[in-house]
C-alpha cells in the first residue's frame, strides 16, 4: 500500500479485503435469490440477528440503490432469509419509524463468498460490473482471504504464486455455488478479465479452469472517503514503479 504526496492511496485486491469492510455473501442465497443475495450481505454488515434502521442504512452497507434494496428485500423474504416483522415498539411502547427485518437461520447456515468495498463503483468507462461478475468474483475473493488468513500471508503476489492450483474453479463449481448457467459464468469470466480484475488461465489439456486475482489491478482511494473510490484497471501502484 502506498500514499502519494497528493493523499491518494492504491490498494490490490488482497489490501482492499483487508482494510476495508467487507460483504458477505451466502451461496445458497446466491442460488436462490440471485443479485439479491448482496443486499442480504448487507443485511448481514448491519446484524445477525434483526434489525430496525432504515432501508437507505441497509442499502449503504449493501453498497446498493434504495430501490434496488426494497425489491432484494421482497425476494429475501419470499425465499426466507428475513423475516419482516412490522414497525415494532420500543420498550418504552413507542412505535418505531421503522420497520424490523429479522434473519431467519437460513442465511446462518451458510457458506459465504465476500464483495469488496469497490463492488458497486463504476469503472471509468462508466459500466459496473453484472452481477454473474460479483458472484464469480465473491467466490474468487473468498478465496483469496482464505489462503492469506491460513497461511498467514499479506502479499498478493505470495498468496497467488504459493500455489496456483489453490485458484483452480471448475465451470460445474462455479454454477453450483452462485446459481449461475454456464453460459452466464462464461461471460461473467470474461468481464471480468477483460476489466482487468482477474487474470484467467484455462488448461485445456487437464480441464483446468484458473482465475487468479488480477496483480495489475487496484482501487484508487481518497480523502473523500469510501464512496470515493475509483476502480483503475491494470494501473500499475506507485511503489511497483521503476
Amino acid at each position: 500500500m502506498s500514499t502519494t504526496d497528493t493523499d491518494v492511496t492504491y490498494y490490490d485486491h488482497l489490501e482492499i479485503i483487508q482494510a476495508f469492510p467487507i460483504i458477505k455473501i451466502p451461496h445458497g442465497c446466491m442460488v436462490e435469490c440471485g443479485p439479491a443475495a448482496q443486499t442480504m450481505g448487507g443485511i448481514l454488515r448491519v446484524t445477525s440477528r434483526e434489525t430496525f434502521r432504515s432501508i437507505a442504512y441497509v442499502a449503504n452497507h449493501a453498497i446498493l440503490p434504495v430501490t434496488t434494496v426494497k425489491k432484494h428485500l421482497r425476494a429475501l423474504a419470499d425465499h426466507g432469509y428475513i423475516e419482516r416483522q412490522g414497525r415494532q415498539r420500543t420498550d418504552g411502547g413507542v412505535l418505531r419509524r421503522t420497520a424490523t427485518v429479522k434473519v431467519t437461520s437460513k442465511s446462518k447456515r451458510d457458506h459465504f463468498g465476500i464483495l469488496p468495498s469497490w463492488v458497486s463503483c463504476p469503472f471509468r468507462d462508466g459500466h459496473k460490473l453484472s452481477w454473474a461478475s460479483r458472484a464469480v468474483l465473491s467466490v474468487v475473493l473468498q478465496r483469496l482471504s482464505g489462503i492469506a488468513t491460513a497461511d498467514h500471508i499479506d502479499d498478493l503476489g505470495d498468496a497467488i504464486t504459493l500455489d496456483e492450483s489453490r485458484f483452480e474453479f471448475g465451470l460445474k463449481y462455479l454454477e453450483d455455488v452462485t446459481g449461475l448457467t454456464r453460459h452466464s459464468v462464461i461471460k461473467a469470466k470474461r468481464e471480468l478479465e477483460q476489466y482487468g480484475v482477474t487474470m484467467m488461465h484455462d488448461d485445456g489439456l487437464y480441464g483446468r479452469h484458473i482465475i487468479y486475482p488480477s496483480f495489475k489491478f487496484a482501487v484508487k482511494a481518497t480523502p473523500a472517503g469510501f464512496e470515493k473510490f475509483h476502480l483503475q484497471p491494470l494501473i500499475r501502484r506507485p511503489h511497483d514503479a521503476s
